[in-house]
Protein backbone atom coordinates (compact mmCIF):
# COMPACT_ATOMS: atom_id res chain seq x y z
CA UNK A 1 0.00 0.00 0.00
CA UNK A 2 2.87 2.81 0.67
CA UNK A 3 4.37 1.85 -2.15
CA UNK A 4 1.00 2.84 -4.10
CA UNK A 5 0.70 5.53 -2.05
CA UNK A 6 3.90 6.51 -3.08
CA UNK A 7 3.97 6.11 -6.80
CA UNK A 8 0.79 7.87 -7.28
CA UNK A 9 1.91 10.98 -5.07
CA UNK A 10 5.37 11.43 -6.49
CA UNK A 11 3.71 10.93 -10.33
CA UNK A 12 1.65 13.97 -9.24
CA UNK A 13 4.34 16.04 -7.35
CA UNK A 14 6.55 15.41 -10.45
CA UNK A 15 3.31 17.57 -12.56
CA UNK A 16 3.12 14.58 -15.29
CA UNK A 17 0.61 15.99 -17.46
CA UNK A 18 -1.86 13.13 -18.11
CA UNK A 19 -2.16 13.07 -14.30
CA UNK A 20 -2.74 16.91 -13.60
CA UNK A 21 -5.63 16.80 -16.73
CA UNK A 22 -6.94 14.02 -14.81
CA UNK A 23 -7.69 15.64 -11.40
CA UNK A 24 -8.79 18.99 -13.38
CA UNK A 25 -11.03 16.79 -15.13
CA UNK A 26 -12.11 14.64 -12.50
CA UNK A 27 -12.50 17.97 -10.83
CA UNK A 28 -14.84 19.31 -13.37
CA UNK A 29 -16.94 16.14 -13.16
CA UNK A 30 -18.03 16.32 -9.92
CA UNK A 31 -18.96 19.72 -10.21
CA UNK A 32 -21.29 20.27 -12.89
CA UNK A 33 -19.79 18.32 -16.11
CA UNK A 34 -23.11 16.13 -16.93
CA UNK A 35 -20.91 14.01 -19.74
CA UNK A 36 -17.90 13.66 -17.55
CA UNK A 37 -19.80 12.41 -14.08
CA UNK A 38 -20.78 8.94 -14.99
CA UNK A 39 -17.50 8.66 -16.57
CA UNK A 40 -15.34 9.15 -13.55
CA UNK A 41 -17.41 8.23 -11.15
CA UNK A 42 -16.65 4.27 -13.40
CA UNK A 43 -13.12 5.30 -12.92
CA UNK A 44 -13.66 6.10 -9.42
CA UNK A 45 -14.96 3.04 -8.47
CA UNK A 46 -12.61 0.98 -10.45
CA UNK A 47 -9.70 2.92 -8.37
CA UNK A 48 -11.58 1.96 -4.98
CA UNK A 49 -11.79 -2.04 -6.20
CA UNK A 50 -8.18 -1.34 -6.43
CA UNK A 51 -7.33 -0.01 -3.85
CA UNK A 52 -9.48 -2.71 -1.44
CA UNK A 53 -8.14 -5.53 -3.50
CA UNK A 54 -4.52 -4.41 -2.35
CA UNK A 55 -5.67 -4.24 1.24
CA UNK A 56 -7.27 -7.51 0.96
CA UNK A 57 -4.07 -9.01 -0.32
CA UNK A 58 -1.95 -7.16 2.05
CA UNK A 59 -4.16 -8.52 5.01
CA UNK A 60 -3.62 -12.17 3.55
CA UNK A 61 0.13 -12.14 3.57
CA UNK A 62 0.35 -10.42 6.77
CA UNK A 63 1.40 -7.04 6.29
CA UNK A 64 -2.03 -5.30 7.10
CA UNK A 65 -4.30 -5.34 9.88
CA UNK A 66 -6.62 -8.25 10.19
CA UNK A 67 -8.89 -5.51 11.50
CA UNK A 68 -9.51 -3.13 8.81
CA UNK A 69 -12.16 -2.94 6.62
CA UNK A 70 -10.95 -2.98 2.83
CA UNK A 71 -14.02 -0.66 1.26
CA UNK A 72 -13.83 1.59 4.21
CA UNK A 73 -10.61 1.88 3.98
CA UNK A 74 -10.60 2.14 0.07
CA UNK A 75 -12.69 4.72 0.03
CA UNK A 76 -10.27 7.20 2.72
CA UNK A 77 -7.25 6.31 0.88
CA UNK A 78 -9.09 7.56 -2.63
CA UNK A 79 -10.00 10.68 -0.95
CA UNK A 80 -6.18 10.64 0.68
CA UNK A 81 -4.65 10.39 -2.35
CA UNK A 82 -7.21 12.74 -4.67
CA UNK A 83 -6.98 15.79 -1.95
CA UNK A 84 -3.78 15.87 -1.75
CA UNK A 85 -3.57 15.59 -5.40
CA UNK A 86 -5.83 18.34 -6.14
CA UNK A 87 -3.42 20.28 -3.70
CA UNK A 88 -0.30 19.35 -5.16
CA UNK A 89 -1.80 21.06 -8.23
CA UNK A 90 -1.97 24.09 -6.74
CA UNK A 91 1.29 24.39 -5.04
CA UNK A 92 3.52 24.83 -7.79
CA UNK A 93 7.42 25.06 -6.66
CA UNK A 94 6.35 24.13 -3.24
CA UNK A 95 9.34 23.08 -0.65
CA UNK A 96 7.32 20.57 1.47
CA UNK A 97 5.44 18.59 -1.97
CA UNK A 98 8.43 15.61 -0.86
CA UNK A 99 7.91 15.99 2.87
CA UNK A 100 3.99 16.21 2.15
CA UNK A 101 4.30 12.60 0.17
CA UNK A 102 6.64 11.49 2.90
CA UNK A 103 4.35 11.75 5.51
CA UNK A 104 1.35 10.62 3.38
CA UNK A 105 3.17 7.13 3.05
CA UNK A 106 3.84 7.35 7.11
CA UNK A 107 0.58 7.83 7.95
CA UNK A 108 -0.75 4.78 5.73
CA UNK A 109 2.14 2.67 6.55
CA UNK A 110 1.14 3.96 10.41
CA UNK A 111 -2.32 2.91 9.95
CA UNK A 112 -2.49 -0.39 8.28
CA UNK A 113 0.84 -2.49 9.27
CA UNK A 114 -0.41 -5.15 11.00
CA UNK A 115 1.75 -6.22 14.29
CA UNK A 116 5.37 -7.38 13.57
CA UNK A 117 4.92 -6.60 9.90
CA UNK A 118 7.51 -4.34 7.70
Amino acid sequence: MTALVSAYLVNLRDRAPASQAFLLLWAESMASDPVLGPLFAERDAWFRERLTDEIRAGIEDGTVRSDVDPPSVAISLAGLLRGIGMQLLSAVDDPLLDRVTEQAVDLVHRSLAAPGGP
